[in-house]
């Protein structure tokens, strides 16, 4: 089985056929892909197949942290009695964090623009903010005693993440694949002419303005075989001059899915070591 996930196959599709088309000096519509329906464009012409697709090694695994980045969200209103602040489908989750706030005038009472916070969600409208993660999983908010003065808002920070999704893990690889080009040209002309267009695709393979359209695409050039000339059936009583070369590619292949490092968020009596005490806001794993 290959591994061919997390590959936006409509971008390298499209980058390869704008790679063949510049390589071969044809009009547009004479460069197709085999499974297109419009009818058979008149010779010469290319068509084009992506065949076989294998993996080249083993995929690998990697890490990174998963930064919970947000655009700033306006707080439209302060409620003091029920130490609550109000921002319209926030879209902040309990103890996402740590998050600052902002404001045009003075903070509400409780809270200032240095210090960081965690967030309890109280629904999607509303939300509090806590001193430390720990408290945000045990609900226990800052007392907010004034509304302030100007306009508030909540900020991420560079270190902001989401509970439960503090890491990214991938498991990347590297796929190969087999395009396959076939050149037909007029009954009567021979078949120099369908080689002499692939091999001027193979020819002009190194140029800048070639490499480039692969490339920002993330699919690298492995390899030409031979252009090999052949004779096609064009229907039951006619053969056409044709040519075939196989183009390796390869792509890049990425899956990915979010991980905690959060083992416990408790203060427990726990002791793994006697001769090592210590106390905690959240015990991680690395």
């Amino acid at each position: 089985m290959s591994f061919s996930g997390g590959i936006d196959w409509v971008s390298v599709m499209n980058a390869i056929y704008s790679w063949t088309l510049n390589g071969s000096g044809l009009p547009s519509h004479k460069v197709v892909w085999a499974q297109q329906d419009a009818p058979r464009p008149e010779e010469p012409a290319i068509v084009m197949r992506l065949s076989i697709f294998d993996d080249v090694g083993s995929p690998w695994a990697d890490h990174e942290v998963n930064l919970h980045s947000f655009s700033d969200i306006t707080i439209t209103g302060v409620d003091t009695g029920a130490d609550t602040l109000t921002a319209v489908t926030h879209g902040r989750l309990t103890s996402d964090g740590p998050v600052k706030i902002e404001t045009t005038g003075t903070a509400p009472g409780g809270l200032t623009t240095t210090n960081e916070y965690w967030i309890i969600k109280v629904d999607d409208n509303t939300f509090k903010l806590a001193a430390s993660f720990l408290d945000s999983r045990n609900n226990i908010a800052i007392d907010i005693t004034s509304a302030g003065t100007g306009t508030h808002k909540l900020v991420d920070t560079p270190n902001t993440l989401r509970a439960g999704e503090e890491i990214k893990h991938f498991s990347r690889a590297m796929l190969r694949v087999w395009l396959t080009l076939e050149c037909y040209t007029s009954i009567g002309v021979g078949m120099d002419m369908a080689t002499s267009i692939l091999n001027r695709i193979r020819s002009r393979a190194a140029l800048p303005s070639q490499k480039e359209i692969l490339e920002d695409a993330n699919i690298g050039l492995y390899g030409f075989d031979r252009v090999f000339a052949l004779l096609g059936v064009r229907d039951a009583f006619l053969f056409e001059p044709r040519a075939s070369v196989v183009v390796q590619l390869t792509l890049p292949s990425e899956e990915a899915e979010t991980g905690t490092i959060i083992e416990r968020t408790e203060i427990t009596n726990e002791i793994p070591d006697p001769d090592h005490v210590f106390t905690v806001d959240a015990a991680i794993v690395p």
